[in-house]
């Protein structure tokens, strides 16, 4: 009895091993080789998800709102961002309001998005929460409105939904439908200032003197999958422009997990294919 055992390399994929195994059991020559993927191992094949969300939104029955709104408990981040979060939800109100013409002629508040389009590189899902909460960071810190335009695979907006305010949050935010709407409409206008910091952890680093102090454009949209979070908090800018609430954030245990709370809730969609898979 002969056994050969395959390892997939980083850079490969399963439809590589199965290439490798059958032409393994051709050299063998034997009628009764047979080639036996180990459990939850296939090879690999084109991802259906995209199509699978697109389908599942069309769809007359798929509601894309929480069932219980107002339900669940205050995130903790809401009390020590609540300047932050109103100065949010301010600076949103008067972008719409300059966008569909119904009067708002004073200053436009400066804005930092966080983009990953179809026309360049996002990576997986650790990039882009790196990139995200990063971005979200250096928003808070520089006192700009956070936005997100992420439409690859899908518009992020299928599958994930602002958090919405529960009523535990009591009289923070009182009157606010979302903790931060960070929402846009249609894709990214062609103004403002474009930045790329993909695999540029070091140029990243050594410009959040600029990002966050010197930078004189309205609107940047940012490109990144680096985790700056520490770098960040710890910059002399971001303590002087956030004051206390800086080392607070750096005390926190899990705070990429508090962030995630305070920006997200699943839409029904996800919450569907969450308790399909369970």
């Amino acid at each position: 009895r002969v056994v050969a055992a395959f390892q997939v390399k980083p850079s490969g994929d399963a439809s590589e091993l199965h290439a490798a195994a059958t032409l393994m059991a051709q050299l063998l020559g034997s009628t009764s080789a047979k080639i036996v993927w180990p459990p939850n191992l296939h090879p690999a094949g084109a991802a259906q998800w995209p199509e699978l969300v697109h389908t599942l939104a069309a769809r007359p029955g798929v509601a894309f709102r929480a069932p219980r709104p107002g339900e669940g408990p205050c995130p903790e981040l809401v009390s020590i961002l609540t300047e932050y979060l109103d100065f949010h939800r301010s600076a949103r109100a008067k972008l719409l309001e300059q966008a569909t013409k119904r009067g708002y002629k004073g200053p436009l508040p400066r804005v930092l998005i966080y983009r990953c389009s179809a026309m360049g590189f996002c990576g997986g899902h650790g990039d882009r929460l790196n990139g995200l909460l990063s971005v979200f960071l250096m928003a808070v810190a520089s006192h700009r409105a956070f936005f997100i335009d992420a439409s690859r695979p899908v518009p992020m907006h299928l599958l994930l939904h602002p958090r919405r305010r529960p009523d535990a949050c009591g009289a923070m935010l009182e009157n606010a439908e979302f903790l931060l709407d960070w929402r846009t409409h249609g894709a990214v206008a062609l103004t403002g200032r474009r930045t790329n910091y993909n695999d540029r952890y070091n140029d990243l680093v050594s410009e959040l003197p600029w990002i966050l102090g010197q930078e004189e454009e309205q609107v940047v949209v940012m490109h990144s999958n680096q985790r700056v979070t520490a770098a960040v908090l710890q910059s002399p800018e971001a303590q002087a422009l956030m004051g206390p609430i800086a080392k607070q954030l750096l005390g926190r245990p899990y705070l990429h997990a508090a962030m995630l709370e305070l920006l997200f809730e699943p839409s029904e969609l996800l919450a569907q294919r969450h308790q399909e898979v369970l």
